[in-house]
């Protein structure tokens, strides 16, 4: 670090390419989803993040070493006190987090990066009262904003509505009521199951009107994390409110890419580095997945078209996004830049992409 300059050394202690970690405890949630807990493999602070952030981790699968984001459901009080915590679901195509069940372990040690913003709390963004909608592992991000409203970390009131089929697929069950109780007022969970009756919980799925009963939605903030089938129907739940864009924070799900029942293939030219390589990319699979499938190591971060750290630019060829959260800013979009992680071909593709570090 000698070498680096005084304005950003600071920088690099408080944000380091990677974070060596050792695993100090494995608790199964349910069926599919399991809590980790980490801590420094070398005895140094972690670095700090808001309550919501992601964090990417480094996995070496056959040879390769792949990057996923996984969201930190501990708060950034217990990041301060040298624990990290990541909630992590099975789920089929997901080869990354299957891996990770399947073989991470108490005293393993694991490669992480520096955690990012994903969408946190901005108080002069979003006001006082926010609603947050979740289903499925898509609650991880907000049992850590519930946390953090507990410490008084952030100032403001959370409703959460949390959305499953079935009790049993409700994560941290234990805990939710002690939150509720030490929050004064400021946080309250309400639980709707789709396909049981449930003492204390709404029946059927997370509608407008049950935000209505408990929440004041005219004046709230919304946040929504959680598969995109599910991100699909509250944004159309909400439609009605006709919300302007900086008072809905969608939280893509960058684990696993998104998905797609195109058919076909097509010939990827990759620049990278001052080289061209060539493979093949599924029409049913992110251009960031083809590259990686190739061997090589292209700059990647949240895999949900936020952050940038993927961004590249398309010599020839054509391609679709993923959805209209895509986050490729305007004149990047005029002037043939893509960032890949959320990015589709629809033909033969020539790209120059960035090498991770």
């Amino acid at each position: 670090m000698n070498n680096i300059p005084n304005t950003l050394r600071l920088s690099k202690l408080l944000h380091p390419d990677y974070q060596n970690l050792v695993i100090t405890d494995v608790v199964e949630l349910n069926e599919t989803t399991k809590l980790y807990a980490l801590k420094s493999a070398e005895n140094k602070e972690l670095a700090y993040y808001e309550a919501g952030s992601y964090i990417p981790v480094f996995v070496e699968l056959d040879g390769n070493v792949v990057e996923r984001p996984y969201s930190l459901c501990s708060s950034p009080k217990e990041a301060l006190k040298g624990t990290y915590k990541i909630a992590v679901k099975r789920s089929a195509g997901n080869y990354i987090s299957t891996f990770i069940i399947e073989n991470w372990k108490v005293g393993d040690k694991v490669k992480f990066g520096s955690p990012m913003v994903a969408e946190v709390y901005n108080k002069l963004r979003d006001g006082q009262n926010i609603v947050a909608l979740a289903g499925g592992v898509g609650i991880t991000p907000f049992y850590s904003m519930a946390k953090a409203v507990v410490d008084g970390d952030n100032d403001h009131n959370l409703t959460l509505f949390y959305g499953a089929n079935t009790k049993d697929e409700l994560l941290f069950n234990d805990e939710w009521a002690d939150l509720e109780k030490a929050s004064n007022g400021k946080f309250k969970l309400v639980r709707v199951i789709a396909n049981e009756d449930v003492e204390g919980c709404e029946r059927g799925f997370i509608t407008l009107d049950i935000m209505k009963k408990y929440a004041d939605v005219d004046t709230a903030t919304f946040f929504i994390s959680g598969p995109p089938p599910m991100m699909a129907a509250m944004k159309k739940e909400l439609a009605p409110l006709n919300l302007p864009k900086k008072r809905i924070r969608i939280s893509m799900n960058g684990d696993g890419g998104f998905h797609t029942d195109k058919k076909g293939s097509y010939k990827l030219t990759i620049h990278m580095g001052g080289e061209t390589y060539q493979t093949e990319a599924l029409a049913s699979e992110t251009i960031l997945v083809a590259i990686e499938k190739a061997g090589l190591k292209p700059a990647v971060y949240c895999r949900s078209g936020i952050c940038g750290f993927c961004r590249a630019y398309v010599v020839s060829g054509t391609y679709e996004f993923a959805t209209d959260e895509h986050g490729v800013r305007k004149m990047d979009q005029h002037f043939g830049f893509i960032h890949p992680c959320c990015s589709y071909p629809t033909s033969d593709l020539e790209i120059v992409v960035q090498r991770a570090k």
